[in-house]
């Protein structure tokens, strides 16, 4: 999207012909890649040898296919935009002008030749059904070459206006960069062009949106140079803010440009990246300085007044170019995506620059290599997997996103320039409009996602006679509402097919015998969703009630007392399932000690004041008109915590009828310390007692009136929680 002044290196544009003063040697080739080329690949000679434009890329009728062999997209038709012959279809942008809810398309017609004064903007109506009506022509977007456009509401009455930027004739080093704005009138026309300055030469890209929160938007354009700055060999670019009357008369206000460090600006999008509720503005540089190693993007926070903060700026690879927004990593921020190498195939690449909390960028990622083609690009979620795609027209190429901030590739041969996204046969996935051979060309997303589908029955067992009601619960992959039928199968029966509402389909039957029905649901699947089969549900015509059986489990067994156990009952038969909500009593030997409720067949319930010891836990099912009641036990055992006793004495040894301290230290495993009390032997003789104080600890002075050698112990007799322990023995010597 580069100033018209130079056509591709070689024989069509030689570099001996004189350059306009001031025109910058940015446009001339550098290394083996095209430098300055508006765009390299429409470029010819015309008859004067002046450089023109003519789109030379050929359309793919192939679909297109995603890397796993399953098709993405189709063709679904071409149109004509209205551009003279060899001036055709351009840049591409997606809104609804005549306030139907379908999505229309706005196309410039790019002008080139003698045979055209000014591009042109050719407006599709959609259907709302994948195809459009026949372009209506508007003869101008107020400048020779439309580089880019985009859709808004300037003066606030509700109805989309269009906003193009555009460039000068080829060598017209007098001219400026201008914005036009054709109001939209509701009903899918528009009227004609009012255009201004957009504050520096080669408009290049423009953006639209509300920054001062009146109800109108403003305008946003990057300009490649700008007029009034000197800056040496490299074109100076700026972001021009033109501001929208607040009179709401769908005017401008005049230009307030913004310089950079940065050279030649691209391309701009509006954004609030810092979740302030003010639009940001992110505009790329083909050159962050003069020595032109790096691109540059900028982030101009917005202040909610029309005006901006301090500046971020961050380096990119050689020749930053086209952009796009949105949250490629899935954590609610958005990121900054941008194409570089626009004049070095060696370094066309797809850079991320993911946002952080504050609304600042990382460093950028170069993360995938791209094909050539800088026109326009495009996010969305192409492949219906939840995560960010990048689409770039020069071959259809589609970058899918991995959810992390990265993409891997999908070719996808096709050709084109501009492209725009919208959903234009209202299936809830997004389609693309794409430039290709001067028509613009519309692709329709044919991915289809997977669903389950669940078949439930009101009554099973069921009684002969008995109405039985049958769901059918569809799920689609990616969420969303599924359309469609389901059809009712009894073995290989179809015996009704009914149309889903709210994901759900029912049916009601009764039968005349006893028996057995082996019963599916089969989805037929809708323009987003794949069909599904659920799995086969038994349905049981029996002699009311049946047999019931009740198994008990236990979560933790043994367990320790006071730790929380669920007694979990599942309650099942031979003869169709237990239905939800039915009672289940829990008794511990003869006692109740609960009540559960049965959910998918099974009852729970949790205790933790079950005591230490071995519990007889029994589950009974209440039973119902279907179900016959029945029970189950499990055998639960409780222990104490675990308990170590250690002892010391002292002195050790000691003399005949002198004190000695015996120390006993418990250990518990229990939330809290031990209480009680420590018995301490002499052998098998109890010598005394003491009391665990509040550390654990029990003492006993005792004389020993008998000399010789005395196996002592001390044996902690347990409390609620703790369980007994007998220490060491302590050889006490007595002389």
């Amino acid at each position: 999207m580069f100033g018209l002044w130079m056509a591709v290196a070689g024989a069509e544009a030689p570099h001996s012909e004189a350059r306009p003063a001031g025109i910058s040697p940015l446009f001339e080739q550098r290394g083996t890649g095209v430098a300055g080329a508006f765009r390299p690949d429409r470029t010819v000679q015309n008859a004067k040898g002046g450089a023109q434009l003519r789109n030379t890329r050929k359309p793919s009728h192939k679909k297109l296919t995603h890397e796993d062999g399953n098709s993405i997209f189709s063709i679904a038709g071409t149109y004509d935009t209205g551009g003279v012959p060899n001036n055709g279809a351009d840049l591409v942008a997606v809104g609804d002008f005549n306030g139907d809810h379908h999505a229309d398309i706005a196309v410039t017609n790019y002008c080139a030749d003698a045979q055209c004064q000014t591009s042109s903007v050719g407006v599709l109506l959609g259907n709302g059904d994948g195809t459009f009506q026949t372009a209506q022509i508007y003869p101008s977007t107020g400048g020779y070459v439309a580089t880019s456009i985009a859709v808004g509401d300037v003066n606030g009455d509700g109805k989309a206006d269009l906003v193009v930027s555009n460039q000068c004739a080829p060598y017209d080093p007098t001219c400026e960069g201008s914005v036009g704005v054709l109001l939209g009138n509701g009903d899918g026309t528009f009227q004609p062009v009012q255009i201004y300055d957009s504050g520096g030469r080669f408009a290049q890209w423009v953006a639209v949106g509300d920054l001062d929160h009146d109800g109108y938007d403003d305008v946003i354009v990057a300009n490649l140079q700008d007029p009034e700055v000197n800056c040496g060999q490299y074109a100076c670019g700026n972001v021009g803010v033109l501001r929208a009357n607040p009179n709401g008369d769908g005017t401008l206000l005049p230009v307030q440009v913004y310089l950079s460090g940065g050279l030649s600006s691209e391309f701009v999008a509006l954004k609030d990246l810092d979740g302030d509720g003010n639009q940001d503005v992110i505009a790329t540089y083909v050159c962050s300085d003069d020595t032109c190693q790096n691109g540059l993007v900028e982030v101009m926070p917005g202040d909610g007044h029309g005006t901006f903060k301090t500046p971020h700026t961050y380096q990119t690879g050689p020749y930053a170019c086209v952009g796009a927004v949105g949250d490629v990593n899935n954590d609610g921020r958005l990121d900054v995506i941008v194409s570089t190498g626009c004049y070095d195939t060696a370094s066309y690449y797809v850079e991320v620059l993911l946002g952080r909390p504050d609304g600042t960028l990382q460093t950028p990622i170069a993360t995938q290599h791209q094909p050539a083609g800088w026109d326009q690009v495009t996010v969305g979620d192409f492949d219906l997997d939840g995560n960010l795609d990048y689409a770039i027209p020069a071959a259809i190429e589609l970058l899918l996103g991995n959810g992390d901030g990265t993409f891997h590739d999908s070719s996808l041969p096709a050709g084109g320039g501009g492209i725009a996204t919208g959903d234009f046969n209202e299936d809830g996935k997004p389609d693309l409009a794409v430039d290709i051979s001067d028509k613009v060309t519309v692709l329709l997303n044919v991915v289809n996602t997977a669903t389950t589908t669940m078949l439930t029955s009101s009554a099973n067992p069921a009684a002969k006679n008995q109405t039985v009601t049958y769901t059918a619960t569809v799920t689609g992959q990616h969420g969303g509402t599924p359309t469609g039928t389901v059809t009712f199968n009894d073995g290989t029966t179809a015996i009704a097919t009914v149309p889903l509402s709210g994901s759900a389909a029912s049916f009601s039957t009764s039968y005349a015998a006893l028996g057995t029905h082996s019963m599916t649901a089969v989805y037929s699947g809708d323009a987003r969703n794949l069909g599904s089969t659920s799995d086969v549900l038994t349905e049981y015509i029996k002699t009311l009630p049946v047999p019931s059986t009740t198994t008990v489990t236990s979560s933790l067994n043994p367990s320790l007392v006071g730790q929380p156990v669920t007694f979990t009952a599942a309650v099942a038969s031979a003869f169709g399932n237990i239905p939800d909500g039915e009672l289940v009593t829990f008794l511990d030997g003869t006692a109740q000690v609960g009540t559960g409720l049965t959910s998918g067949g099974a009852a729970t319930f949790t205790t933790s004041a079950l005591s230490a010891k071995t519990h007889t836990i029994k589950a009974k099912y209440a039973g119902d008109a279907s179900f016959k009641a029945s029970s189950g036990t499990v055998k639960q055992t409780v222990n104490l915590y675990p308990t170590t006793t250690a002892l010391t004495s002292a002195p050790n040894p000691s003399n005949v009828g002198q004190v000695v301290t015996f120390t006993a230290t418990v250990t518990t495993t229990a939330p809290t310390q031990a209480t009680g009390n420590v018995s301490f032997k002499d052998g098998t003789k109890i010598i005394g007692t003491a009391t665990v104080d509040a550390n654990g600890v029990a003492t006993l002075n005792k004389k020993i009136s008998t000399a010789g050698s005395h196996s002592i112990t001390a044996t902690y007799n347990g409390d609620s929680l703790s369980g007994k322990s007998t220490s060491n023995v302590v050889v006490q010597v007595v002389n």
